[in-house]
């Protein structure tokens, strides 16, 4: 099965093995603030995904971007969220460390959090995806989530809980 137009690829085939790829290499995640004059501010969660890549006039946009109402490393596990994938994003927006106002009236981003995907798993219902989030002042914050395609461009993110826990976390 295929997932809806907008997300063409987020929904697995019929396969019950899922196909998997842990990465030597984990490939980079960030959150941004995004806040555009006259309207409510959101973030963009930015992702190396190896998901289809959307229709774009720039060569360089390349990451996969969702728009989200609310910070997605804060979706606590059995929670949902509602979001959109737009236009990929340029990898430079991965790596931005200060606030950054945009060119053409599209407002200010301002870096949240970055991180890595440590895996990603195509399943029947979209993809599960193992983020560690960096934060500085803590330990790796490991976080797993489901996509699944909705309607059009809309999508479902999902907390699941992490299949392993942190060693420092493991029961002695």
């Amino acid at each position: 099965m295929m997932g809806p137009p907008g997300v063409a690829g987020l929904r697995g085939g019929d396969d019950t093995d899922p196909k998997e790829s842990v990465l030597s290499e984990p490939p980079a995640t960030a959150l941004l603030r995004h806040a555009v004059p006259g309207e409510p501010d959101h973030f963009d969660w930015l992702a190396e995904l190896p998901l289809p890549p959307r229709p774009t006039t720039d060569p360089e946009a390349t990451v996969a971007t969702f728009r989200l109402v609310r910070r997605l490393d804060r979706v606590p596990p059995g929670s949902s969220i509602a979001g959109e994938r737009i236009d990929d994003h340029r990898r430079f927006y991965l790596t931005l460390e200060a606030p950054r106002e945009l060119s053409g009236g599209r407002g200010r981003v301002e870096p949240q959090c970055r991180g890595r995907v440590a895996a990603c798993c195509e399943v029947r219902e979209g993809w599960d995806i193992e983020l560690e989030w960096d934060d500085s002042s803590k330990p790796l914050r490991r976080q797993r989530l489901r996509i699944e395609g909705e309607k059009g461009d809309r999508v479902r993110i999902t907390a699941l809980e992490p299949r392993f826990p942190r060693l420092s976390e493991a029961p002695t």
